[in-house]
């Protein structure tokens, strides 16, 4: 299971919220626990300090298999 949440805290339709860091790893957690140890949970994250910096990454890093870094947009002729 592959999540891209763009972005907690940082984004979305809505503001995020401060507490979506938290919201996140709870929805991660409940994954984990739905899907097993045997199975991949990943996310994708922005690779900017605004998306960066808001999240819990040691509480994450737990309950996760694998990070990628969305990067591609982060320079450009904006």
């Amino acid at each position: 299971v592959d999540i891209d949440w763009e972005y907690p805290v940082a984004g979305g339709l809505q503001p995020g919220q401060p507490r979506d860091a938290h919201n996140y790893v709870l929805l991660l957690s409940a994954l984990r626990h739905a899907i097993g140890a045997s199975k991949l949970l990943t996310v994708a994250v922005g690779a900017g300090t605004r998306a960066i910096d808001p999240l819990e990454y040691a509480e994450m890093a737990a309950l996760l298999d694998w990070v990628n870094v969305m990067c591609y947009d982060l320079y450009g002729a904006w």
